[in-house]
């Protein structure tokens, strides 16, 4: 069975609102010669980008198949099988809350990257979006699909 998650895209469309008028209002303070309006307009363009590209089909979703998970993140994927996470769990970046996991391999828990962000929020690693689920919810779908596929390779 294969389920795929999308992201929520009222979150992307209000990115690109805000960055497309705040990329705008850096253009007129370019006009006015204010310099800081070199810096304003480029940085929020590429936001306004970004956000662009995350509503395009098929740039972002979460995967889940017999396999393993799969993120894709403006076009850019990454696989894991379910062998290769030893645990879903919530973090914690500031007040926002993702879904992370540590790795089963331990070389891969002792990279640098996964080191900083187990410090920075208990997991080695983490999904970009909770794709239109509360962070708990995604969790349990994550471990209770993990499980089932350890349990059906037992079998």
């Amino acid at each position: 069975m294969e389920l795929i998650l999308k992201p929520r895209k009222v979150v992307w469309i209000a990115i690109l609102v805000f960055c497309a008028a705040l990329t705008a209002i850096g253009l007129l303070m370019i006009l006015d010669r204010d310099a800081r309006g070199w810096f304003v307009a480029p940085v929020f363009f590429i936001g306004f980008l970004v956000g662009f590209g995350a509503l395009l089909p098929g740039s972002s979703y979460l995967k889940m198949d017999r396999d393993g998970v799969t993120c894709s993140s403006l076009f850019r994927k990454s696989s894991l099988r379910w062998e290769e996470i030893s645990n879903f769990g919530v973090a914690y970046v500031g007040s926002h809350k993702l879904v992370g996991f540590n790795y089963s391999d331990p070389q891969k828990m002792q990279r640098k990257a996964a080191l900083l962000s187990a410090t920075l929020s208990g997991y080695a690693a983490a999904f970009p979006d909770t794709y239109g689920l509360k962070a708990e919810d995604l969790v349990s779908l994550l471990n209770a699909s993990r499980l089932a596929r350890m349990i059906a390779n037992k079998g």
